[in-house]
């Protein structure tokens, strides 16, 4: 080879220094690569977190509506029981106030009819003292058919002032119970 001198010293210089600046380009395109495969995997893997914080936050939301249907389920059913349980005792004490009425009302008719056959009796009677012992027999009748009336009044009007008071203990233990967890927070 021949030496051509300072040109080509100077040109094997620049061709050093461009074939060094490739290099560290090439190097450094190397080093991004990895930093961007680095960046990728990083990515992914914030992805695969994204995921899967997704896919549990899915989870704990179909947890909490199952759970939240089920109690308010639950709810519906014990107010329907209550109900349920209430109509029937409400029926029962209609049939038991339906006996009463219709023995009432028999034994009723019964001394009503009894105290219109005596009053043909009564007014056949001539003797003061005789028709005045028939009329306050007949009196007295008529107000023993007058008080049980009054007495089945009496009966179905305590009857409705313990339903109402029951009722109301019911409401007012309802309320406590459904403040008591709000207290125990």
């Amino acid at each position: 080879m021949v030496d051509e001198g300072p040109q080509s010293a100077a040109e094997r210089e620049a061709r050093i220094a461009a074939r060094r600046k490739r290099i560290q380009e090439k190097l450094a395109a190397i080093r991004q690569g990895d930093n961007a495969g680095t960046q990728e995997a990083a990515q992914q893997q914030e992805i695969s977190r994204t995921t899967q914080q997704l896919l549990e936050s899915s989870r704990l939301l179909l947890r909490l509506k199952y759970e939240t249907t089920k109690a308010v389920t639950a709810v519906r059913v014990q107010g329907d029981e209550l109900e349920n349980a209430r109509r029937q005792k409400e029926e029962h004490v209609r049939q038991d106030l339906r006996n009463k009425l219709l023995a009432e009302a028999e034994a009723a008719a019964a001394a009503n009819a009894s105290i219109a056959v005596q009053w043909g009796a009564v007014i056949a009677l001539e003797v003061p003292q005789d028709l005045f012992q028939a009329i306050e027999q007949q009196q007295m009748a008529c107000e023993a058919v007058i008080a049980s009336k009054d007495r089945l009044i009496a009966g179905q009007q305590i009857g409705n002032q313990k339903q109402r008071a029951c009722c109301d203990m019911q409401h007012a233990d309802n309320r406590v119970q459904q403040q008591q967890p709000l207290l125990q927070a």
